[in-house]
């Protein structure tokens, strides 16, 4: 008699063969078996090693494994085809890039019949750099850089509720949600996240939305710290240029997210972008040029990138909006 699975832990991965392997050992080393729970691979049409790792670990006796192949190029379309084919009451997402802790998946286990009241968890992130972390990274004070960027997802070890200081859900690399939330409220939406849209202001909050989306039907979000996992940070996602692009595509992802609420608003606008927008840009622009705290001058500067990811997208919306009418 097979038994009830309990957990579908869910991992998408595209063409990142070596990284996979490593996230694999590490998933493979927790302690304990886990015949109650499946490990769902998405391979998001990968054309290096990836299937070959795979099937390394098909046979294992630790735990059920589903090797799932998706064709259409995208982070969202992989995470719906993996929810689509999850037999788990709780299903628990995590990147291909990461570490787990040797008792992650038990802490994920004790989801399936605990907090019942919360449709949502976050998992604690804690980077693992590749280089030492850079000095100018700040997460906390008067100019802190979003934890999400590399990503890190740390409010120490208390489990509490969201929102969390000015973290308002939790985030893709170790998110958790009960299946109904699916069943109930649709899937990922397939023009944000990785690769999910042409356009490149966009590529981010994927997670972000369908997490706010659920918490807008009046379901609620715990942060779980015990399930703690480590994520890799090579040393070109620490660097300058990386953050600023990430903010450029941060402020492209939620302006795309909240286009319903903003079409319905009778702004001012030029090339589809309400006038509001090119005002926000004046304060980060002036204090880049005339702040002499580097500490300052760089937060205003991510905030920058970030208008120009918005009214890249605000355009983007208008030009494409005019095309269907």
């Amino acid at each position: 008699m097979n038994k009830k699975i309990l957990v579908s832990v869910i991992v998408c991965t595209y063409n990142r063969a070596q990284l996979f392997k490593n996230f694999l050992e590490s998933f493979f080393s927790q302690e304990g078996d886990f015949p109650d729970c499946e490990l769902i691979i998405v391979d998001n049409n990968s054309r290096d090693e990836t299937k070959k790792v795979c099937e390394e670990y098909e046979t294992n006796k630790k735990i059920n494994v589903k090797y799932l192949f998706e064709t259409k190029q995208g982070l969202s379309y992989a995470r719906n085809l993996a929810v689509q084919n999850a037999s788990g009451d709780v299903l628990a997402f995590i990147d291909d890039d990461v570490s787990v802790d040797s008792k992650w998946l038990n802490m994920v286990k004790k989801l399936s019949d605990s907090y019942m009241q919360y449709a949502a968890f976050g998992g604690k992130i804690v980077p693992l750099w590749e280089n030492m972390k850079p000095k100018w990274v700040s997460f906390e004070g008067k100019y802190p850089v979003i934890q999400s960027v590399f990503p890190s997802h740390d409010y120490g070890d208390e489990i509490c509720e969201y929102p969390i200081k000015t973290q308002k859900n939790p985030i893709g690399a170790n998110m958790i949600f009960r299946k109904f939330v699916f069943e109930k409220y649709g899937y990922f939406r397939e023009d944000l996240g990785v690769y999910g849209t042409q356009n490149k202001s966009c590529g981010l909050c994927e997670d972000t939305e369908f997490v706010w989306r659920i918490l807008g039907k009046g379901e609620k979000a715990l942060y779980y710290p015990p399930a703690v996992i480590y994520h890799y940070v090579p040393s070109e996602r620490s660097s300058k240029t990386y953050i600023k692009n990430w903010y450029y595509r941060l402020g492209g992802s939620l302006t795309r997210i909240k286009h319903n609420y903003y079409d319905k608003e009778n702004y001012v606008r030029l090339w589809g972008t309400p006038l509001w927008a090119f005002r926000k840009l004046v304060k980060p622009a002036f204090l880049l040029i005339f702040s002499g705290n580097s500490e300052k001058r760089f937060f205003y500067k991510l905030y920058f990138y970030r208008m120009l990811g918005s009214i890249s997208e605000f355009s983007y919306h208008f030009m494409n909006k005019e095309k269907r009418t």
